[in-house]
């Protein structure tokens, strides 16, 4: 089995946590579509939290796994949402990379 890529998102207007705004993470998400597409990487999968974030991950064409409403969640800590997601997605593929929307291919 190829390894899956794997990342995530979440948040309605803001991620809990942090300062910057959804807008930010989304045009992160942006630049890493472009660059996906430069050098084909297809293998991934977004587990995603936030109806939103579902319609905004189809119109870039990512293939996404639904995990629900964020703002059902009982979040204890920054990082729930990627541990809820490497959880899920160790469990669903053999072999993984999870990577934040930061990450870029350099060659």
């Amino acid at each position: 089995m190829d390894m899956k890529i794997i990342r995530c998102l979440w948040g309605k207007n803001n991620h809990q946590f942090f300062e910057k705004n959804l807008n930010s993470y989304l045009d992160e998400c942006l630049r890493a579509k472009e660059i996906d597409e430069k050098y084909n990487l297809n293998n991934q999968l977004v587990i995603v939290w936030d109806r939103n974030n579902c319609e905004f991950l189809e119109k870039l064409g990512y293939p996404y796994h639904y995990m629900g409403e964020s703002l059902e969640m009982n979040i204890e800590f920054n990082f729930f949402h990627k541990i809820l997601a490497l959880e899920y997605a160790m469990e669903t593929y053999d072999e993984i990379l999870f990577l934040d929307w930061d990450c870029e291919i350099q060659k």
